[in-house]
């Protein structure tokens, strides 16, 4: 089971790292960045989810999480 962790729009997470969106969907499918979970599109949905949680995406940036965050 996943541990509630507030999410973080995939757009957010790209201005925050300095890349663009398809870069987290392409390296988080690829297994290569941990920031979340990839929900893999069942038909007839043509798309992949991408769930990016704010305490593995400050942990991947090296940055400490606090309660004000």
């Amino acid at each position: 089971m996943l541990e509630k962790s507030e999410r973080v729009p995939v757009r957010k997470a790209a201005e925050m790292i300095g890349c663009r969106p398809s870069e987290i969907h392409y390296r988080m499918l690829q297994g290569e960045w941990d920031l979340g979970v990839v929900v893999k599109a069942v038909p007839p949905a043509q798309r992949n989810r991408y769930l990016i949680f704010r305490d593995k995406l400050y942990r991947f940036m090296g940055k400490e999480i606090t309660c004000s965050d």
